[in-house]
């Protein structure tokens, strides 16, 4: 079993054109840091998350890609 560390390791190998966006409820834990800064996260969540923040982490995440 992967940790949500080792999956965004390994989306960021496979596909590095790939849009990240992580949802956590830990705002401060060392793996947070860790896959912000090797997974080249480009936007955090802090749990817990409307529908709205979500519809607008994923539009946002669409315009990145689009560019």
């Amino acid at each position: 079993v992967l940790s949500g560390l080792e999956i965004l390791t390994e989306a960021a190998t496979l596909y590095p054109a790939i849009v990240r966006v992580l949802i956590s409820g830990f705002a401060d834990a060392p793996q947070l840091n860790q896959a912000i800064a090797s997974c080249q996260i480009h936007s955090f969540i802090l749990k817990p998350i409307t529908s709205r923040q979500l519809i607008e982490a994923i539009a946002a995440a669409t315009e990145r890609a689009k560019a």
